[in-house]
């Protein structure tokens, strides 16, 4: 097996291609939240469903300690 050195690999341009296959960082900013938003809409009970159960936790022992201190 030929062993070559990283600049003797880059020095033809044909060998990696930045422009045909590659994203700017905004598209794949775009492609990354739309991907995001699909999976929270799938899961939305979930988000739903422990969100309220976080609100009605705190919302308990707030008031548990709340009263406690007075």
């Amino acid at each position: 097996m030929p062993f070559f050195l990283f600049d003797e690999m880059f020095e033809c341009l044909n060998v990696v291609s930045f422009h045909v296959y590659s994203l700017s960082n905004w598209e794949l900013f775009k492609a990354c939240m739309a991907r995001e938003i699909l999976l929270m809409k799938r899961n939305s009970f979930v988000y739903i469903f422990k969100t309220l159960q976080v609100l009605i936790t705190t919302s308990r022992s707030y008031t548990t300690v709340r009263l406690k201190c007075f």
